[in-house]
């Protein structure tokens, strides 16, 4: 499954590719995100942001967290 990554102020949404679904809505950084880096495997559903608020965070797009 191919997805689309949007970052907006501190939120992330999640997107399905082709149908442009939303699968999830990330929150977690209490200010803006000015980076976001992904794994190429496509067997690995984990991406990771970088804020404003001086913390980097791990997210799971198939465990939700």
């Amino acid at each position: 499954m191919l997805f689309k990554i949007v970052c907006s102020n501190n939120t992330i949404i999640v997107y399905e590719y082709e149908t442009g679904a939303i699968i999830n809505v990330f929150q977690g950084h209490s200010n803006f995100i000015h980076s976001l880096i992904y794994n190429p495997n496509p067997t690995k559903f984990v991406f990771y942001t970088a804020s404003e608020d001086g913390t980097v965070r791990a997210w799971d797009i198939v465990l939700n967290k």
